[in-house]
């Protein structure tokens, strides 16, 4: 390998150097771009279950309470029963579960009235998914733990608004409970805010003794969040779905359908534009090694005379492509990075369903959709630059392999008799 002599040439041909450089550049970085923004959109959608730890979250949907004194179970969030939940248990692909229970308790007589509604939710302490991680939202006081019971972790909104701090007793419909810490609950929280943690035990108590939640039987829940493989992803949703009749599902997924637009196509969009480019990256780099080798056929003319093979010359002619595609992959990271960057700085509303939003829709004052603002956490990651790399290293070698057979046509006595 005469690398000298491909120093000279790479030099030389300049024009022709930056030609497939800047067309392996473009299309590495467009490659590159279309697929964190692809991947960012997913990250979005991942936001409003992130603060859970959770992949999936599991509910069933229902009728509208006949009575709403006392406690009572919302709307989107009915019974699902403990052989329900041990039927999960037999689901390949789920790594983690956690149970809880939901509750709308109106200790007024006016069920219109804010002032006299608590969503409160029973948890399971000592676990890291779902409200259960409640205890990581401290900000006053102490957490729930396995076996505690009459105690209660107050949202620091709901605790600001009632004058309720840490020490004090608080009634849920009309059990008392110590309220031993107070939380601040995360932004994106909204598919399962609550104003009250309780220990699920003492929730599940209260079920049954409301009279407005007749169907309640000791152990059943009205959400489930799980954690999950997320390469079978899908086959374990289909699965759920079968095991718990009825049931809502909602994962990642949902969230880009519901954002709609380009988010719910950017995979297939990320795809189809990287064929796209790349296949546009290969045509013009073929052309410019094309055109490269008609500009060189009396010096190849000459090579052949003096010994080189047809071998020889294909070695030279890939290591000059190998190292334009290299630069080329690089440079087409780069600027794929600075595009990434400028869209990290986007955000997007992401829609949040009335089933999985908690507070009763009867008594907002705004009748918009609820959505959460997400800014898009766009990122390059190191598989990503490997593909990169890659795709720009396949193109110049691909282009350089489609060009040979013009090498083999090139006679060196054809050449010579017109020198």
């Amino acid at each position: 390998m005469h690398f000298a002599y491909v120093k000279n040439e790479l030099l030389k041909r300049k024009r022709r150097s930056a030609f497939v450089i800047t067309g392996i550049a473009l299309s590495i970085s467009v490659l590159v771009a279309v697929n964190a923004l692809a991947d960012a959109f997913m990250g979005a959608a991942q936001k409003p279950l992130q603060d859970f730890g959770t992949d999936i979250i599991i509910q069933r949907n229902g009728d509208t309470p006949d009575d709403f004194g006392g406690a009572t179970l919302p709307c989107s969030q009915v019974i699902i029963t403990a052989q329900e939940v041990e039927s999960l248990k037999k689901i390949n692909g789920i790594k983690q579960m956690s149970t809880a229970l939901l509750m709308w308790v109106f200790d007024g007589e006016d069920y219109s009235d804010s002032g006299s509604f608590v969503i409160a939710t029973g948890i399971e302490p000592g676990l890291k998914l779902g409200p259960s991680i409640a205890n990581d939202w401290l900000i006053d006081g102490t957490g729930i733990n396995p076996g505690n019971a009459g105690i209660a972790l107050i949202d620091s909104v709901f605790a600001e608004q009632k004058g309720i701090k840490a020490g004090d007793t608080f009634k849920i419909s009309g059990y008392p409970f110590e309220v031993v810490g107070i939380v601040r609950t995360p932004p994106n929280s909204l598919i399962s805010a609550s104003n009250v943690f309780i220990p699920l035990e003492d929730a599940q108590n209260i079920a049954l003794e409301a009279k407005n939640i007749p169907d309640y039987k000791p152990g059943d829940i009205n959400e489930i969040f799980l954690q999950a493989d997320p390469d079978n992803l899908n086959e374990i949703i289909n699965e759920i779905k079968t095991a718990i009749p009825k049931a809502s599902v909602t994962s990642a997924e949902s969230f880009i359908q519901a954002i709609g637009g380009i988010a719910a196509q950017s995979r297939n969009f990320a795809v189809i534009g990287s064929i796209a480019v790349l296949l546009f990256s290969l045509v013009v780099v073929v052309k410019t090694i094309s055109g490269n080798i008609m500009e060189r056929r009396n010096e190849i003319g000459i090579m052949k005379t003096v010994g080189w093979t047809s071998n020889d010359i294909y070695r030279q002619l890939i290591t000059e492509t190998f190292i334009q595609s290299l630069i080329g992959g690089a440079a087409g990271i780069g600027i794929g990075f600075l595009i990434a960057l400028a869209l990290g700085r986007l955000q997007i509303s992401v829609p949040v369903a009335w089933d999985i939003d908690p507070f009763p829709h009867f008594m907002m004052t705004d009748t918009s959709q609820k959505a959460l603002d997400v800014g898009l956490p766009v990122q390059i990651s190191s598989g990503l630059v490997g593909i990169a790399l890659v795709a720009s290293v396949a193109i110049g070698t691909l282009s350089a392999f489609l060009t040979l057979k013009s090498i083999n046509r090139i006679k060196p006595s054809e050449v010579l008799r017109y020198e």
